[in-house]
């Protein structure tokens, strides 16, 4: 998941998850492992992100990017 967050002007990661887990719930990238290719892929678009907001593109849009490349889909 990839989102943008600027202090002041957009939801906070407290907000977008205001209950989290507990520590040791659930699988972490340690005990699941990761898949190298979603790390570049997410890298990607944060990078592209970060440049719209440093070039101060319009990110009012906030939306969180969600990535699954087990199940990927093309949306309209």
């Amino acid at each position: 998941m990839v989102m943008n967050i600027v202090p002041n002007e957009t939801p906070c990661l407290c907000c977008l998850i205001p209950n989290p887990p507990p520590p040791g719930t659930l699988p972490t990238c340690e005990t699941a492992g990761v898949i190298n290719t979603i790390v570049i892929i997410v890298a990607s678009i944060q990078t592209t992100e970060a440049l719209k907001f440093l070039m101060s593109y319009d990110i009012t849009k906030n939306e969180l990017i969600y990535i699954n490349v087990w199940n990927p889909f093309l949306r309209d």
